[in-house]
């Protein structure tokens, strides 16, 4: 389970095996199941949105990182878009909730 979700990573990554230590990346993945008390399938919907973001996806470049920035990554939040689901970071979700948006703000969408 924890090897296979390592496998998936890397792969996700674009890196083909050898280039990247698999009993190390299993390792990680376990501690972030087992040690953090995560469960397999909400760790997968936490990489597949940070993996999908554009910020992220240059972050999180191995499961230490994945699991150093946890905290943060298990907040990415989806907005809807004409053009389907678009991941946004909570940090720029919040910037404007409750509060005035800057004279000459648009909206990229």
């Amino acid at each position: 389970m924890h090897e296979k979700f390592a496998m998936d990573m890397a792969s996700d990554m674009g890196l083909s095996s050898g280039e990247w230590p698999l009993r190390a990346w299993s390792d990680v993945i376990r501690k972030i199941n087992e040690l953090d008390s995560h469960p397999i399938d909400t760790m997968y919907k936490v990489w597949k949105q940070a993996h999908s973001d554009s910020f992220w996806c240059d972050v999180i470049l191995s499961p230490t990182n994945f699991r150093k920035h946890w905290q943060r990554l298990k907040k990415i939040k989806t907005k809807q878009t004409r053009g389907g689901v678009v991941p946004v970071g909570l940090d720029e979700l919040t910037i404007y909730e409750g509060t005035k948006k800057p004279q000459g703000f648009k909206e990229s969408l």
